[in-house]
């Protein structure tokens, strides 16, 4: 039998595949490689048709197919490295930030830093401390000796003595002296005289009334001018800044 039948029917088969490889819509990497055909046997026209029809069924089957299956292959590529391209992207973005704000937010070398700030300081206010405590005048511990005075006359059968007011002046005057002075020392009485005819003093220091009227009823003396033939009295009282009482008792009579 002629083999020019079988020549005819593989340059067909080639130039389909050409056709096919031409027309395809992708780009490609691979081809289909056309398998041998197999051998035809000797036989009748009809026979040798019917082989060629069927190779060259199997062979456009058989390229149809690698074709879908390299699109196939080709668009999960390209799908893939899509999905990844854009996830790398989103994280490039999220991580490093705009150049411009970089830029912004970068320190000058020759910028000099701040100067620190100063540490606050407390103030601590105190109170200024309480004055020296002062002598002063003491009036109320004056009416007592006046009392006292008052009640020995009368529990010795003399009459009372009238206040004075320059004679308790001139007694407040000297108590003040003597407390400051911190010495117990007689005045210059004379000096009252006139328009005081006769004058007497009595003159004590102690922590109390009581006590320095004990003190002076005590003595003889002091209480000779208690009882004397006076009629008037002046009495002064200071008290240190220690608390302690001065006193001086004038006894005048015109």
């Amino acid at each position: 039998m002629s083999r020019a039948p079988l020549y005819a029917l593989t340059a067909a088969v080639f130039a389909i595949a050409a056709v096919a490889i031409v027309t395809s819509p992708e780009p490609r990497v691979a081809y289909a490689e056309v398998p041998p055909a197999p051998p035809v046997p000797d036989g009748p026209p009809s026979t040798v048709s019917a082989l060629a029809g069927a190779v060259e069924a199997s062979a456009l089957a058989e390229i149809e197919a690698s074709l879908t299956e390299e699109a196939v292959s080709r668009s999960t590529s390209t799908t893939s490295t899509t999905t990844t391209t854009t996830t790398i992207a989103t994280e490039t973005t999220s991580a490093v930030p705009d150049a411009s704000e970089a830029s912004d937010t970068q320190e000058d070398p020759d910028e000099a830093p701040p100067p620190d700030k100063p540490a606050p300081t407390t103030t601590t206010t105190q109170a200024p401390p309480d004055p020296p405590p002062e002598g002063h005048f003491d009036s109320g511990a004056e009416s007592e000796f006046a009392g006292m005075i008052a009640a020995i006359r009368s529990a010795n059968g003399k009459g009372g003595l009238s206040r004075d007011g320059s004679l308790d002046a001139y007694a407040r005057s000297w108590a003040k002296q003597i407390g400051e002075s911190g010495s117990l020392a007689h005045s210059n009485t004379g000096s009252l005289m006139p328009p005081w005819s006769v004058v007497a003093e009595n003159i004590g220091q102690g922590g109390s009334v009581s006590q320095v009227f004990d003190l002076l009823a005590g003595s003889s003396g002091h209480l000779a001018n208690m009882l004397g033939d006076f009629t008037h009295v002046g009495i002064g009282v200071w008290r240190d800044p220690g608390g302690i009482l001065w006193t001086a008792h004038i006894f005048a009579q015109p």
